[in-house]
């Protein structure tokens, strides 16, 4: 199993704006496939889960909503916000099916800034370079983003609470912004800083401590992601009929019973 930063690391990779359509793997189960699917610019965004008739049209099924930060468990008349992540698992057959059904845009290629160039923001510059994004990365550490700079598109040293590096990084043009610091106030301050100098960007954060979870998400940020929340373990443990939590450095996990359908 990787370690816990590099998992958060590649969780929090998936979120950012892709330029691209599509759902994408997070996990497999009994020969099924977990995926992710954002419902921003799709045809599911404000819709109920049974109105998507994607079961009907495509075998696979809805299992679960992220919502700030946490996965909850998906009913037919659970409202399809365009801020949550839709959850699904169906086999490679049925998750190609949901593939076609949403239109293969051709939009700008996505550039992401990647605050902190600590174990976390180095497992998910990797992961979002897999995915052909381009990326611009901030650290007060110059040693460690020289360390990144084949990876990515542009290293930035300095402090992200300085206008001026975030305008060298290119605040305004970036589609996403991860904060990847495990500082949590310095996150929660980065996201409302962010969130007034480019209103359109989504903004995804590391969370150290679950208490903050609310407070990311007060602060402008769209997806909160802590160890206790980590997907793959979340949505396994939702298909098996709980919910999980989660905890520290031993991955220590309990379930409590899901409300039946």
């Amino acid at each position: 199993m990787l370690p816990l930063k590099h998992q958060l690391g590649e969780y929090l990779a998936n979120r950012p704006h892709t330029g691209r359509s599509g759902a994408h793997v997070i996990g497999a189960y009994r020969g099924l496939q977990i995926v992710e699917l954002p419902p921003r610019d799709t045809v599911f965004a404000g819709v109920t889960v049974r109105d998507t008739r994607l079961r009907e049209t495509t075998g696979a099924s809805v299992v679960g909503l992220w919502e700030r930060g946490k996965l909850r468990p998906a009913f037919p008349d659970s409202v399809i916000q365009s801020d949550r992540v839709i959850v699904l698992a169906g086999t490679a057959a049925q998750i190609a099916a949901l593939n076609a059904l949403i239109p293969d845009e051709k939009r700008p290629a996505a550039l992401v800034l990647v605050i902190g160039a600590g174990k976390v923001g180095q497992a998910a510059i990797p992961a979002l370079r897999r995915k052909s994004i381009d990326v611009h990365a901030i650290d007060r550490n110059g040693p460690a983003l020289e360390q990144m700079r084949d990876e990515v598109a542009g290293v930035f040293p300095g402090d992200a609470a300085d206008r001026r590096v975030l305008d060298s990084a290119s605040i305004d043009h970036v589609s996403s912004v991860l904060l990847t610091t495990n500082d949590d106030a310095m996150n929660i301050y980065l996201a409302v800083y962010c969130r007034r100098l480019n209103a359109s960007l989504r903004i995804v954060s590391r969370v150290t401590h679950e208490r903050n979870v609310e407070a990311i998400h007060r602060a402008g940020a769209d997806f909160a992601l802590s160890y206790t929340t980590l997907g793959a373990e979340a949505v396994m443990s939702l298909l098996r009929g709980g919910e999980s939590g989660c905890s520290g450095k031993a991955w220590s996990c309990s379930r409590s019973p899901s409300p039946r359908r």
